[in-house]
């Protein structure tokens, strides 16, 4: 496998040799390299590049996920235990020769059978190591302690009352004297906590002390020798006035934090300006570093004296750099801080560099990262990296090292020609047993629904080793996962052995393009049946173009006329239609080329010559159900005219952004229907439920009546504004899925909706996809369980469904010819529903009072 920085690099570490020679350790899609750094361009020949784990027997026992080094010869590495279930395991291993090299030689692990560890979630410093596991303790070792390398559990409470467990990032002071923790106060705020680590043999001693306020958000850490620097949004500003308007505007906060710093020294003063010969200089444009850097004497400082007392009343604002979107705190040191910046849609690196008292801190821009594919630091924070156009970028974590960035004066890790190689039968085993495991470890019960999981692990072990290639492993990932009887698990993503044209590249030419329509083969060609037509009020939706290639809107912009239902199309780039099977033929490889096609028009019956640019399968599965959402739409309000009733009708096929931006699109227009029907048939999931019911919750209280102006002829209508007064059926089917089942559930638990259609799918049990395999595929774990005190967990969904309270079922066949039962039962309901309770505008209270000083008989009674 050729080695992909951006896709397969999930570790990295740097260190310097005796020799002088810097050397970095590479986690590499569960294996681990030792490559050193260079100065482009080099030989082959001047460098010793070595794979530490696993052996070339054994490529695949055993998945590295993350790593450190100890010394130059020693590296601290977490990777699955290939002798205990493919548990996570910490194991010191020599870096001069391979570890894992056969089954029989297998490293010794120092800590194993851990629980899951969240891999962007360890730190290291000064043979400390910490991190957080999936039951969301966070652990650590002291490696310095004679051999005794048995792990604690850090206090889930710091000194505040606030739980110390929905970490977010740990990081060490670089003394291992402090740990940070960011992570959600019990009112969700993010904040940080310290916790003093000298002495760890005694977990109950240690205290977490709250750093930052939980009135506001604080994160994106960064600690240096005396300071704690961090982003918070305590300056919150929205970008939205008034609620006046169309779709009902609402506070936008925009997303903006500032930078604080915290003193950790004891004593210290807020601001700490260094003796400028302390300083690293900042070159000018076109000056080199090295003529620029100081070689002056530096005094030595006297040892620094660490304090967590009143920590909360002590952070403050670095005032000269500006609030922004800002990304993260890349690093910082006594006089400078450096940010990863994303103001204004620009992505680069910015330094501020502090001059000394006498002047504001300038920045400077360090290096514009349009082609950035990944960014971090080594293991001990001490070497910042880029992948860039597939290059690994390295320079040392200080002004020195950052300013080389903008010079371009730096090195790269010599990764030239590496390949990761693999033994399947060994990787099939090992991604089985890591499944199994982080199946048991991110799975919401702990008690696996009563599941005996050992027993299944040994049901479908013998399996394992009759998989002749990748997609056969998933079948039994999916057989074990099913045991969980749980909704929200799939098996999806691995490395598949893709079929000849996708290696090659010819994939495009064999894929046969769409003209947006469908047809019947007749005599003298294929007619048109059907153009599929979405709304045409939106020539875009969500950016996209949306209309056929053969319709009235598209050809209409080349001055060419639109084809209808029963014009024939002969010719396709001169070729006749009927001399090939199918018209696909003739239309393989060419979606987004300009083509030819001969019509005979029905109107005149004359031949016409018309360049059309088809679309590929996935645009034109998009429009034909864009073209069902707008018939359906049309029907709808077709059949409540019928009845004399004004109806809204919205369709959402997910519950992601675009669901969001097509409720916008179709509920505000229809705001003041005396009906809605919401369809979430076919919606296949997301997480925006909580939105749409707060939209759909909002009630009128009180009405706006102006000189001339009312609700009746486009005046202002009642607050809450844009709230829906009428009556609400929701339609549900079975592929009624995930959030979809959830927004139903919500809108009849609610009282806002009766429920029409069919149980839908049944999956209530809420998911992250987070436990990747090796590979990058995934066998997923439902991760956080639902409950309420009616139906208690799953919602009533899981496995069971959201039953309609009316039960009506399309056959397959005539709602393929256009009929739709669900939608007439919805409208025969909401016509019941009008009759039993008519939606009206409230009474007029009559004339206006008299408010003259008159009516008050003998004068005002002030």
């Amino acid at each position: 496998i050729r080695v992909n920085l951006s896709r397969h690099l999930s570790a990295f570490d740097c260190i310097k040799a005796p020799s002088g020679q810097v050397q970095s350790l590479l986690t590499l899609r569960g294996q681990l390299h030792q490559s050193p750094l260079i100065k482009p361009p080099v030989s082959p020949y001047q460098v010793r590049r070595l794979k530490l784990a696993p052996g070339s027997k054994m490529e695949g026992i055993t998945r590295v996920l993350w790593s450190a080094y100890v010394d130059s010869k020693v590296a601290l590495v977490l990777a699955t235990d290939p002798s205990n279930q493919a548990s996570h395991a910490w194991y010191l291993i020599d870096t001069s020769v391979p570890s894992f090299t056969s089954a029989g030689e297998l490293p010794v692990p120092i800590v194993t059978n851990i629980t899951s560890v969240y891999t962007d979630m360890i730190a290291y410093t000064a043979g400390k190591v910490a991190w957080v596991d999936t039951d969301l303790n966070v652990c650590l070792i002291d490696l310095t302690n004679g051999g005794d390398y048995s792990h604690i559990v850090m206090p889930k409470v710091n000194d505040q009352g606030n739980p110390v467990v929905e970490v977010s990032d740990i990081m060490f002071h670089s003394s291992g004297e402090l740990l940070a923790v960011e992570h959600n106060a019990a009112n969700q705020f993010s904040i940080i906590s310290i916790a003093a680590v000298v002495e760890t043999a005694d977990a109950s001693a240690i205290t977490f002390v709250q750093a930052t306020s939980d009135k506001f958000n604080s994160n994106k850490m960064y600690l240096t020798e005396k300071m704690l620097y961090f982003l918070s949004d305590r300056d919150v500003m929205t970008d939205v006035g008034s609620p006046w308007g169309t779709r009902a505007p609402m506070p936008h906060l925009k997303s903006s934090s500032a930078v604080y710093g915290l003193p950790l020294a004891k004593d210290s003063e807020p601001m700490i300006h260094i003796p400028e010969n302390n300083m690293p200089e900042v070159p000018e444009e076109g000056a080199s570093n090295a003529e620029n850097a100081s070689d002056k004497e530096v005094t030595e400082a006297p040892p620094l004296e660490l304090s967590l007392e009143n920590l909360i009343s002590k952070s403050y604002r670095l005032e000269y750099i500006p609030a922004g979107r800002y990304y993260s705190i890349l690093c910082a040191g006594a006089n400078y801080l450096t940010m990863l910046d994303m103001n204004d849609a620009k992505v680069q690196i910015i330094a501020w560099v502090d001059d000394g008292p006498s002047n504001m801190p300038k920045e400077v821009p360090l290096v514009a990262v349009d082609s950035l594919e990944s960014i971090g630091f080594s293991a001990n924070n001490q070497y910042f990296y880029l992948v860039m156009e597939g290059k690994l970028l390295v320079v040392e974590n200080n002004l020195e090292g950052l300013l080389s960035l903008k010079e371009g004066d730096v090195k790269e890790v010599f990764t030239e020609g590496m390949a990761l190689h693999v033994q399947p039968q060994l990787e099939y085993l090992s991604m089985y047993e890591d499944a199994w495991r982080l199946l048991r470890d991110y799975f919401y019960d702990k008690n696996m629904h009563g599941v005996d999981w050992p027993a299944v692990y040994k049901r479908y072990l013998p399996l394992v080793s009759r998989c002749g290639k990748r997609e056969e492993l998933d079948d039994i990932l999916k057989y074990m996962a099913s045991e969980l009887s749980a909704l929200h698990v799939f098996v999806y993503g691995g490395e598949y052995t893709e079929p000849a044209p996708y290696l090659d590249g010819s994939a495009p030419l064999h894929q046969v393009a769409s003209l947006g329509a469908t047809f019947n083969r007749t005599n003298a060609g294929y007619a048109v049946t059907n153009i599929f037509i979405p709304d045409p009020d939106f020539d875009h939706v969500d950016g996209n173009p949306i209309s056929s290639p053969l319709s009235l809107w598209t050809l209409r912009l080349t001055g060419q006329a639109g084809l209808v239902a029963g014009d024939v199309i002969t010719h396709i780039n001169g070729e006749n239609v009927l001399s090939v099977p199918d018209l696909g033929y003739l239309l393989r490889g060419v979606a987004g080329q300009s083509v030819q096609i001969t019509v005979q028009r029905a109107a005149s019956n004359a031949p016409d010559s018309v360049i059309v640019v088809p679309i590929d399968q996935n645009h034109a599965a998009d429009l034909r159900y864009r073209a069902w959402e707008y018939s359906t739409r049309m029907k709808a309000k077709r059949l409540a005219a019928d009845r004399g009733f004004t109806l809204g009708y919205i369709h959402l096929r997910d519950m992601g952004t675009s669901a969001e931006n097509t409720f916008t699109r179709q509920f505000y227009p229809d705001y003041n229907g005396q009906v809605l029907i919401v369809d979430v048939r076919h919606n296949h999931g997301g997480n925006i439920d909580s939105w749409l019911l707060d939209a759909l919750q909002r009630k009128a209280w009180g009405y706006w009546q102006g000189r001339a102006t009312n609700v009746t002829n486009g005046g202002l209508g009642w607050d809450e504004q844009f709230s829906f007064r009428g009556h609400i059926v929701v339609l549900i089917d079975e592929k009624t899925s995930s959030d979809g089942e959830g927004f139903s559930r919500g809108m009849k638990s609610l009282g806002l909706a009766k429920l029409v259609g069919t149980r839908t799918w049944g999956g209530g049990i809420w998911l992250s996809s987070d436990n990747h395999l090796v590979d990058g595929g995934i066998a997923t774990a439902p991760e956080i369980g639902t409950y309420n005190n009616k139906w208690g967990w799953g919602l009533g969904i899981e496995q069971m469904g959201v039953e309609p309270d009316v039960v009506v079922d399309n056959d397959p066949h005539k709602a393929f010819l256009g009929e739709d039962k669900q939608l007439e039962k919805a409208i025969e309901i909401l016509s019941q529903m009008l009759k039993d309770d008519p939606v009206k505008l409230p009474d007029n209270p009559g004339p206006h009072p008299n408010r003259s000083i008159s009516s008050f008989g003998n004068g005002c009674p002030a």
